[in-house]
């Protein structure tokens, strides 16, 4: 089977002539390994993938549109930047005729080939703010796919597409600040209300013209977890929302990952109700609370499970022979269920032995 093949068939329930294996491969570890930092990151994964055995899901390319990128004679946006050591910050402002938004957010170098961004100031400060959103704010713009088209046209059958796109709470939390996010369905039900609908019906909208271009979506769900919000609170405020835009996604492409690379025990019902068609990536302690063996027996049989080898500590300082012995365990686990892709819990970090991503694929090789 091609690499393509064989993760369809997985996502279907079929059966493939091995375990697919795909660890989440960044534009960081691809740069590392070209020794370039300014790498063609698409046709680098696809490299990176092809030398180490890995089944490619290619996810380098956003396609989410830039709420703050375009001027119209009502929503006037301008942009400042300051410098300091290795932080970069942007605080961008939008002058409509109701009054001034704010927005500040820095990028911090952690690496030569990896920056975060963080928010430090929200656009949404009080119910006014977001109702100048409402008004003002342009319908998103028609995005640019050529990345998208360009990444198919390499990929052919060396795996699947799958770029990403924030869940709607997500992307709610990059225009309010979280403490007012997770009290405002409390506090002020009509303003939160208004507010998940409308980031609903706006990713839609960016969504509606790219499915011809790519196979998947990569689903950003990493803030309404099981520690941050737990299970009652996403059944009521947030699941309504992602469910309808899962749904969406998953009736125009061949499906969702659903990635959560936090604590996720207590969610696994509302996981199932939201029925992803894959769910990333079972994060074991320190950095999560989850068990393989508890989520391949609790989710839904029709969920694809990926994960789940601690990228951060275990595959960077683990021995090529623990890498192998645990990558096999992990394999014989899943047999019974089915539905399973080797995977990491995040995406691999700079420093990675690669022989230890040659002992990992070779868990699943003939």
């Amino acid at each position: 089977m091609t690499s393509r093949e064989r993760i369809v068939a997985v996502l279907q329930g079929d059966q493939v002539d091995r375990t697919p294996i795909a660890p989440f491969v960044y534009g960081n570890v691809v740069r590392e390994w070209k020794k370039d930092s300014e790498a063609d990151v698409i046709g680098g994964t696809i490299d990176f993938c092809k030398h180490f055995s890995f089944d490619c899901i290619l996810r380098n390319f956003s396609i989410r549109n830039d709420d703050f990128a375009m001027s119209t004679d009502n929503w006037s946006v301008s942009k400042k930047e300051k410098f300091s050591g290795n932080i970069r910050t942007i605080i961008t402002k939008v002058q409509t005729p109701g009054g001034i938004l704010t927005q500040t957010g820095t990028f911090t170098q952690l690496s030569e080939n990896q920056n975060v961004f963080a928010l430090t100031e929200h656009m949404i400060k009080e119910p006014n703010d977001f109702a100048l959103i409402e008004l003002y704010m342009p319908q998103p713009s028609q995005p640019d796919l050529t990345e998208a088209r360009r990444a198919r046209n390499i990929l052919r059958e060396d795996g699947i597409t799958a770029p990403w796109i924030p869940s709607v709470f997500n992307y709610l939390s990059s225009w309010r600040a979280l403490d007012d996010l997770v009290t405002d369905p409390i506090t002020n039900p009509e303003l939160y209300g208004r507010m998940a609908r409308y980031a609903e019906n706006r990713l839609k909208l960016a969504l509606a013209p790219v499915f011809a271009d790519v196979d998947m979506i990569s689903y950003v769900g990493n803030i309404a977890t099981g520690s941050m919000v737990g299970p009652k609170f996403f059944d009521v405020y947030v699941l309504p929302y992602e469910k309808s835009l899962v749904d969406f996604i998953q009736a125009n492409c061949k499906g969702v990952i659903y990635h959560n690379c936090g604590d996720a025990a207590n969610m696994i019902d509302c996981y199932n109700k939201l029925a992803p068609i894959c769910y990333e990536s079972m994060t074991e302690p320190p950095f999560g609370d989850n068990s393989l063996e508890e989520c391949m027996r609790r989710f839904s049989p029709d969920i694809t499970l990926m994960g789940n080898i601690d990228q951060v500590d275990f595959l960077r300082n683990a021995t090529p022979e623990e890498v192998y012995s645990k990558a096999r365990q992990l394999v014989e686990m899943s047999q019974k269920r089915g539905h399973f892709i080797l995977g990491t819990t995040d995406l691999l970090e700079e420093g990675t032995p690669h022989k230890n991503l040659h002992a990992l694929a070779q868990a699943v090789l003939p």
